[in-house]
C-alpha cells in the first residue's frame, strides 16, 4: 500500500470528483498533476507537458485551460458548500476569458481551490488518514534499554549494555528511541499517549528537547532524545500502549514554533497539530510510518 500521503490524498481527492468509469482522463491526470504541490509554482503549459506525456502524447496543450477550467467546475460542484463554509468566497472561482491576476493576492480560480484543498481541507482529514496508511515500522523502530553506571573515576555515565525489545517496554526502565529508515529525508516524530495522565500529542522531533534539526540519512541510526537534545531518555510510569507516527518529508517543516531557544516546544495544542499539517500538505512528499509499543 502506497504510505506516501500527499498522493494517497490527491487520490481520493480524484476518485471523489470523477467518480463514473468513462470520466475524462484529461481531466482527471490534469487533478492530480495541477494540484500536486510538486507543480504548485509551476505555469499551465509545463503541467500541460506532463500531462501530455502520462497520455502518451494524446494530450492538446492548447486545450489546457479548457481542462483546468472543467476541473475547477467539477471541483466547485463537489466542494463548493464546504468552501464557502471555510470561508471562501465562490465568486472569485467565476472569471471572464482572458483574465488574469493583479499584483497582491488575487489568484487564478484553480488556484484558490489549491489553498483551500492544503491548507485547510487536508489538515482537517490528514491525521486519520496517516493512521490509515502508516506502514508499520517493524525494523525502522527500536526501543533500546540503557543500563546506567559510572564510566570511570573522571565521571560520567557509561551507556553499558544494550538489549533490544521490538514491540514490550517495561514501566519505569530507561529507553532511547532508535530509528531507521531506507530514505533520506527530514522526520516529524509524533507521541500519542498519556502524559502526566492526560492525553497529549507531542513532537519530539523537531524539537529541541529531543532533536531539533531533523534530518536522518538512509540506513542509518538515529537516536531520540538525540546527543544534545534537553531531555533525558523516555521512561514510561503507567501499562498500556504507547503510539509513535513518524513522517518523512522532503524539505524541513519550517514550524513555527520549532526554535533553538525553545525548550517547551514539543507540546502539541489544536494549531499546532494543524500548523504541522499544514507544512506536510506543502511537501512533495510524505512518507508515513507508525509503531506501537506496550508498557508492562
Amino acid at each position: 500500500m502506497n504510505n506516501c500521503l500527499i498522493d494517497v490524498f490527491l487520490s481520493q481527492c480524484q476518485k471523489q470528483l470523477f467518480p463514473q468509469h468513462n470520466a475524462s482522463e484529461s481531466q482527471k491526470t490534469c487533478f492530480m498533476l495541477r494540484y500536486h504541490p510538486r507543480n504548485r509554482d509551476k505555469p499551465n503549459s509545463e503541467v500541460a507537458t506532463g500531462i501530455n506525456k502520462q497520455l502518451n502524447n494524446s494530450f492538446v496543450s492548447a486545450s489546457m485551460s479548457a481542462t483546468v477550467a472543467e476541473v475547477v467546475k467539477k471541483a466547485e460542484k463537489l466542494w463548493g458548500e464546504a468552501m464557502q463554509a471555510d470561508g471562501v468566497d465562490l465568486a472569485l472561482l467565476h472569471r471572464e476569458r482572458g483574465w488574469k491576476p493583479q499584483p497582491g493576492d488575487e489568484w487564478y480560480p484553480w488556484q484558490i481551490i489549491y489553498k483551500w484543498l492544503w491548507e485547510v481541507e487536508f489538515p482537517r482529514q490528514a491525521g486519520d488518514l496517516a493512521g490509515e496508511i502508516a506502514q508499520c515500522g517493524m525494523t525502522e523502530f527500536q526501543m533500546v534499554k540503557l543500563e546506567e553506571k559510572l564510566k570511570d573515576r573522571r565521571g560520567g555515565l557509561d551507556i553499558g549494555e544494550i538489549e533490544y525489545c521490538e514491540d514490550t517496554i517495561e514501566k519505569g526502565e530507561r529507553y532511547i528511541l532508535e530509528l531507521a529508515f531506507q530514505q533520506t529525508g527530514y522526520l516529524l516524530l509524533l507521541y500519542e499517549g498519556e502524559v502526566e495522565k492526560k492525553k497529549e500529542v507531542m513532537c519530539l522531533c523537531p524539537s529541541r528537547a529531543y532533536y531539533l534539526d531533523g534530518i536522518v540519512f538512509a540506513d542509518k541510526a538515529v537516536n531520540l532524545p538525540h546527543s544534545d537534545a534537553l531531555a533525558p531518555p523516555l521512561t514510561f510510569t503507567e501499562a498500556g500502549e504507547e503510539h509513535f507516527r513518524a513522517i518523512l518529508t522532503t524539505q524541513p517543516l519550517g514550524l513555527s514554533w520549532v526554535r533553538p531557544d525553545n525548550s517547551k516546544d514539543f507540546k502539541v495544542d489544536a494549531g499546532r497539530l494543524t500548523e504541522i499539517w499544514q507544512a506536510v500538505g506543502r511537501q512533495e512528499e510524505a512518507l508515513v510510518f507508525y509503531k506501537n509499543f506496550v508498557v508492562r
